[in-house]
C-alpha cells in the first residue's frame, strides 16, 4: 500500500438504556501488524493480491462477482493469437476465498469462447434465478479482419459451468458467415441490433423472473447510439420489450453507449452511461414493457455533466435500498466522480455538492471504472490512477454522505501496485467478498517497457469493514422506570438490530422533543443492562460507554449527566468500566454490568 493506515476504524451503532448509554462500535483488527480498512487482506492468496497467468499475449479482466458460496467468478478475455493482441477470447474462471482456481470452468473446453480472430470479450457473467450463468459481451461474426462486424453476445452456462446448448437457443442460431465449428455449438445468443453496424453490449442484469436485460451501443465510426434488449430465459428476444425486444436512441450527439444496468425494486430497468456531444453522465429508467418511464427525471432520461468542457465517462452503476442511483465514472480533468440521484431522477442534494463528489485520487489520468455499496451504505468506488507514475489498482470508500471516509486507508483512498514495481496495473471490476473486504480485477502489464503488449489478468483484495458483523441482541433487567415497567434498551436507530424483550418495539420512534412516559425514572437498587453479539466477529469488538441527557419524573426538564462524574458503570466484578469487548472466543458469552450513581441528585 501506498500510504499509512490507522490501527482501527470506527462506526456507530446506537443504543440506549434508562440512562440513555449510547453504544459506539469500535472495530478493531486482529489481523498481522494491525491491519486496517484501506490494507490489503492477505486471507487472499497470503498477500492480497494475485495475477493469473493466461496466455503470453493481452489477458484482461472485467468483471468479477461473489457467489453466494463465497467463490468470485472472473470474467473477460485472453489472448487467442498471440501475432496480433487485438485478438482475444472470451473466458473466466472461478476461485475460492483464498484465490485459487475451483473446477467449476475447468479446460479448454468450458473456461473460454471465440467467434472471431478479432476482439472477443466477455464484459459480465451474472448468476440467473435457477443457477444458471449469463455472460453478457462482444464477439466478432466474421472471420475476415477486414469485415469485422461486432455483435452483442449472449451465452447462458449450467450450474455446472457447461454451456447449456439445450436449455438456451436451442435452434443454435448464428450467422452464416461463422465456419468454426467450435462456434456453432449452440447456448448463445446474437443481439444483431444492426446487420451492418457494429454492436457491442457491455453490461446486463437479471429481472426477477429470469429474463435477460443486455445494454451497449451500436454504431459505425465516429458515431453510435445506445442500445437495449431483452431476452426470454430461452435466448429469444422479448417481444414485449418495445414490440422487438430491442430499443435503441441517439440522444445527443457523437459516440453513446449504455455502461451499466441495474433492475430496481419496482421491476424498471435503469440503465446509465455515456453520451458525448456535450461529454455527460446519463441516467435512464424503462418500464418492465420497454417504454422510457416519464415519471423518472420528466422524459425518463436525466442528463448532467461533471464539469464545465470536461469529458465525463460512466461506467458503473447501482441502486441504494432506498432507491435512490449512485452513479460512477470519471473526466477529463483526471478525477474521478460519484454522483447520487433520487429516485425520481434528480440530483440528491444530500450528496456532495448538489449530488456530484469529485475526488483527486492523486494523479493526472484517474479513472472510476464500477462500484460497489456495502451492507452500511457506504460507497465504493474501483478503477485506477497513475499518481506513482505508473497506472496502479485504485478504491476510494465514501460516507452515505458523499465524503471521503478517512477510516479507510486514513483518507479514503487506497491503491495497490500488483507488481511492485514500475508496469501498469488496471482496474475494471470491484465487488464485495464473502467476508465483507473489497475485491478489484483488472490486469497488469506483464513487460516493464511501456510498449509491451502483454498482459495478464490481476486480482486484488483490501480490508473494508461494515462495522460488527451480525446484530447486536441487548437484554434489559432491573426496574428504572416508576411504574415498574422493563428497562428500555432503545435499538430503533439502527434497523438491523432487532428490538428486545421489554424495549421498544420494531420500528417504533421516540420523538425528538420529548420521551416516552416514565422513561428514564430512576428507581430502586438494580439498575443492570446485559450486552451480547448476535454473530460471531471476525474479529475483537469493542462497545464504548457513554451518557446522553435524560429526563426524571419532570419529563419536560432535560438533565445533563455525565460517565464518570455522575454515574459510573461497573461489571460484575465491581470495577468501574467504560467499555465491553467482545472477541472471537465470548462473542456469545453475555455480559452484564450496572449503572452506579456517583451523586445523591443524579
Amino acid at each position: 500500500m501506498t500510504k499509512p493506515t490507522t490501527p482501527m476504524a470506527r462506526y456507530t451503532r446506537s443504543a440506549a438504556t434508562a440512562l440513555v448509554l449510547g453504544l459506539v462500535a469500535l472495530l478493531a483488527f486482529t489481523t498481522p501488524a494491525w491491519a486496517a480498512d484501506g490494507d490489503l487482506d492477505t486471507s487472499f492468496d497470503s498477500d492480497g493480491k494475485r495475477i493469473y497467468g493466461r496466455t503470453t499475449g493481452h489477458d484482461g479482466l472485467r468483471h468479477v462477482f461473489t457467489q453466494p458460496n463465497g467463490n468470485l467468478i472472473l470474467s473477460g478475455s485472453d489472448n487467442n493469437n498471440l501475432d496480433d493482441h487485438r485478438a482475444r477470447r472470451w473466458a473466466h474462471i472461478e476461485v475460492d476465498p483464498s484465490g485459487v482456481s475451483t473446477s467449476l470452468f475447468s479446460g479448454p473446453a468450458d473456461d473460454r469462447l471465440f467467434w472471431s480472430p478479432r476482439t472477443d470479450i466477455a464484459e459480465e457473467t451474472l448468476l440467473m434465478n435457477d443457477g444458471r450463468y449469463a455472460q453478457v459481451g462482444v464477439a466478432g461474426t466474421h472471420t475476415s479482419n477486414s469485415n469485422k462486424d461486432y455483435d452483442c453476445v449472449v451465452a447462458v452456462r449450467k450450474a455446472d459451468g457447461s454451456l447449456d446448448t439445450t436449455g438456451f437457443n436451442s435452434t443454435g442460431w448464428l450467422p452464416a458467415t461463422v465456419t468454426m465449428s467450435t462456434n456453432n455449438a449452440k447456448g448463445r445468443f446474437h443481439v444483431a441490433f444492426s446487420t451492418w453496424k457494429d454492436d457491442d453490449c457491455n453490461a446486463g442484469a437479471i429481472q426477477d423472473d429470469g429474463k435477460i436485460v443486455v445494454g451497449g451501443w451500436v454504431g459505425v465510426g465516429s458515431s453510435a447510439d445506445v442500445a437495449l434488449a431483452r431476452l426470454n430465459t430461452d435466448g429469444t428476444l422479448d417481444t414485449s420489450f418495445n414490440s422487438d425486444g430491442k430499443w435503441t436512441a441517439h440522444l445527443g450527439g457523437g459516440w453513446e453507449a449504455i455502461r451499466a444496468i441495474a433492475i430496481d425494486a419496482n421491476g424498471k430497468i435503469v440503465v446509465a452511461g455515456s453520451t458525448r456531444s456535450p461529454y455527460d453522465f446519463f441516467v435512464a429508467r424503462f418500464t418492465p414493457s420497454g417504454n422510457l418511464d416519464t415519471s423518472f427525471s420528466g422524459d425518463g432520461i436525466h442528463t448532467f455533466d461533471l464539469g464545465a468542457g470536461n469529458a465525463d465517462e460512466l461506467w458503473g452503476l447501482k441502486i441504494q435500498d432506498d432507491g435512490k442511483i449512485v452513479v460512477t465514472g470519471f473526466n477529463g480533468s483526471g478525477n474521478v466522480g460519484v454522483a447520487r440521484l433520487t429516485s425520481a431522477g434528480a440530483m440528491d442534494s444530500s450528496f456532495g455538492s448538489g449530488g456530484i463528489t469529485i475526488t483527486d485520487l492523486g494523479g493526472s489520468d484517474d479513472q472510476a471504472r464500477d462500484l460497489v455499496i456495502a451492507s452500511d451504505g457506504k460507497i465504493i468506488i474501483g478503477g485506477f490512477t497513475n499518481a506513482n507514475g505508473d497506472f496502479d489498482f485504485a478504491a476510494a470508500r465514501y460516507t452515505t454522505s458523499g465524503a471521503l471516509d478517512t477510516s479507510f486507508s486514513s483518507d479514503g483512498i487506497a491503491t495497490v501496485d500488483i507488481r511492485d514495481t514500475n508496469r501498469d496495473d488496471k482496474a475494471y471490476a470491484i465487488a464485495i467478498a464473502g467476508n465483507g473486504s473489497v475485491v478489484l480485477a483488472g490486469n497488469s502489464r506483464h513487460d516493464t517497457s511501456s510498449a509491451g503488449t502483454r498482459r495478464e489478468w490481476a486480482v486484488a483484495q483490501i480490508l473494508s469493514s461494515t462495522g460488527p458483523p451480525g446484530s447486536i441482541a441487548m437484554a434489559a433487567f432491573g426496574k428504572f422506570r416508576g411504574d415498574g415497567e422493563d428497562t428500555v434498551i432503545a435499538t430503533h436507530e439502527n434497523p438491523a438490530v432487532t428490538a428486545v424483550p421489554g424495549g421498544y418495539a420494531s420500528g417504533d420512534t421516540r420523538n425528538v422533543n420529548h420521551e416516552k412516559p416514565n422513561d428514564y425514572v430512576v428507581n430502586g437498587t438494580d439498575r443492570t443492562f446485559t450486552l451480547v453479539l448476535g454473530a460471531q466477529p471476525t474479529s475483537n469488538v469493542v462497545l464504548d460507554f457513554s451518557v446522553g441527557s435524560w429526563s426524571g419524573n419532570e419529563l419536560h426538564v432535560a438533565a445533563s449527566t455525565s460517565l464518570g462524574a455522575d454515574l459510573v458503570i461497573k461489571n460484575v466484578g465491581g470495577s468501574t468500566v467504560t467499555s465491553a469487548t467482545f472477541t472471537n472466543s465470548n462473542w456469545d458469552s453475555a455480559q452484564t454490568f450496572t449503572v452506579v450513581p456517583v451523586q445523591d441528585s443524579v
